[in-house]
């Protein structure tokens, strides 16, 4: 006899059976993706009803292996039903809330990401290429990729002064310098590593510095001067923090006093532009090259983490031997690699953002976020043409 079913089970039978179905999953199929989010509790189905705790984008990369155009459909079937609210004016001294990132893509940590570059899909320019790119292109930077070359002489040279003979360690960077095996990183988009040369990755790495980073920062002037528009229409001058987001309800309209939004064709429009500027990055072996050199990073960073490493160079830590190196990583930094991926992944979805609420809502917190980075740091200054040039006036 089957058990019978929990007050709780049918509740949540009866709120996940319309999405399920939309997706062609059964019920079950549908609880197990989105307990990582939500938990399986009684709060679950209030978590999912709102779209402030529970992101359509949270919501969409529950599963992964169904068409997002699809999920992204049947996520209304979750959200409680409301009516649009009003768009109101923020009256003087109103406490303004804070913007959210919530609706922006996530960044994939590590174990994700790596993931994602051995079991990629079809042969294409995705998130997983960008992600890797961006990532390249700032290990680049921090001079990770010359870390193997100074440590192996570094090794050699403290193994001849203290006239013993190198360690199992030096060996297996060496075996990293001299052959590198992209195998399992490109066998997903079946590329042999023949192709990985070093001129290819430099040559992607200076596209990445010529094209993307300007096309980045363009992007961010247009969607600047759209809110500076919207603001300088207003009754008063705010700043960006006095926008509100979601303070009508769930999906209202971020609000400014005495004017409606401008047009975001112009902000669509450049955001087109640097997708176009991403498939020139890609032109050619962008796409094996970017997961070989995000693969290089890994490796190299795997190989720093091992705690008999300092002593082998004559250092007394890890934090010695990296400054040794000339490797000097701040927090900051740490924070850029975060916030600029999470940047380029959401001007790649913004055409899939539907024009409305939803759109105002997007623009804002990107905009918000994109005045965390530091542009002209990534060498984005005003330029007339796509230059790819060794020479970099950026400042590490």
């Amino acid at each position: 006899m089957a058990a019978r079913k929990t007050k709780a089970q049918k509740a949540w039978e009866t709120y996940a059976k319309p999405f399920a179905t939309a997706l062609g999953i059964t019920v079950e199929e549908a609880a197990l993706a989105l307990t990582p989010l939500v938990g399986n509790g009684e709060d679950a189905i209030d978590l999912l009803k709102n779209s402030n705790d529970t992101s359509d984008v949270e919501v969409i990369t529950s599963f992964p292996d169904l068409p997002k155009a699809k999920v992204r459909k049947a996520v209304a079937l979750l959200r409680e039903v409301t009516e649009d609210a009003p768009v109101k004016d923020i009256v003087a001294g109103e406490q303004a809330a804070p913007v959210s990132y919530a609706i922006l893509p996530t960044v994939p940590d590590d174990e994700s990401f790596l993931t994602s570059l051995k079991t990629g899909g079809v042969l294409k320019i995705g998130s997983t290429e960008v992600i890797s790119a961006v990532r390249a292109a700032l290990a680049k930077n921090s001079g990770l990729y010359d870390v193997p070359n100074k440590l192996a002489s570094k090794m050699e040279a403290f193994s001849n002064e203290q006239e013993e003979p190198c360690g199992a360690e030096f060996y297996k960077i060496m075996k990293m310098v001299t052959r590198r095996n992209y195998a399992e990183v490109l066998s997903a988009i079946d590329v042999d590593s023949k192709y990985v040369s070093e001129a290819r990755k430099k040559q992607l790495l200076e596209k990445i510095d010529g094209i993307l980073w300007p096309a980045l920062s363009s992007f961010n002037e247009q969607l600047d001067k759209w809110l500076k528009l919207w603001q300088q229409g207003a009754n008063s001058p705010l700043a960006l923090a006095s926008l509100v987001l979601g303070t009508q309800g769930p999906g209202a309209a971020p609000t400014m006093p005495g004017m409606a939004p401008p047009e975001t064709s112009t902000v669509r429009d450049a955001a087109d532009g640097v997708v176009d500027k991403i498939n020139k990055v890609f032109a050619g072996y962008g796409i094996p090259i970017a997961r070989a050199l995000a693969w290089d990073a890994n490796k190299i960073k795997n190989i720093l983490e091992d705690n008999a490493l300092p002593a082998q160079i004559g250092s007394t830590n890890k934090e010695q031997m990296l400054k040794s190196l000339g490797i000097s990583v701040s927090s900051d930094y740490i924070r850029l690699e975060g916030n600029l991926t999470r940047y380029i992944l959401a001007v790649m979805e913004l055409d899939k953002v539907t024009a409305g609420n939803e759109e105002l809502n997007y623009l804002v917190a990107l905009a918000q976020l994109g005045t965390s980075i530091p542009w002209t740091d990534l060498g984005c200054r005003a330029r007339t043409s796509d230059p790819v040039s060794t020479e970099s006036n950026r400042k590490w």
